[in-house]
């Protein structure tokens, strides 16, 4: 009997991603997990499957912006179309977490992220139907989207 190098325990996007990385740095011998009947089916599969920045821990923040590379290239890193969806992302909050929001939008920008804070107005171009009579602040990522958590597994 073959012994193993790794054994990662469980199926979902994390360890799916961890079996990949670890095949790509020439570990030969990896054996994946899975409780279930098939990858994703716990809580990768139960996600929404947002890929942000916004984060107000530096390092989650690098981590996530490195991330979006991976999502962005998708097709030639896998070889399969990116479940990766670029729809933007908004953070609403009231006027009392509007200086929070401002220190973590300067924050985020410091390290290279392309994110800002928008208007009412901009928020209503680009989405219509939300109402903003009570908003205090907004900041936006471009870039941001999510990605089908089952077809990213």
């Amino acid at each position: 009997m073959d012994m193993e190098d790794v054994i990662i325990i469980g199926g979902g996007v994390i360890g799916c991603a961890t079996a990949v990385q670890l095949a790509m740095r020439g570990v030969k011998h990896i054996s994946l997990l899975e409780k279930g009947a098939q990858v994703a089916v716990g809580a990768s599969g139960a996600s929404g499957g947002l890929v942000r920045m916004h984060y107000t821990v530096p390092a989650d923040a690098c981590l996530a912006w490195r991330s979006l590379r991976l999502w962005q290239n998708w097709a030639e890193w896998v070889g399969e179309p990116s479940p990766f969806v670029n729809s933007g992302f908004c953070v609403l909050v009231s006027q009392a977490d509007v200086e929070p929001l401002k220190a973590n939008v300067q924050a985020l920008q410091r390290l290279g992220i392309d994110t800002q804070l928008i208007s009412a107005q901009e928020l209503r171009e680009l989405a219509p139907d939300v109402d903003t009579s009570d908003l205090g602040g907004i900041a936006y990522e471009p870039q941001s989207g999510y990605a089908y958590p089952v077809d990213a597994t």
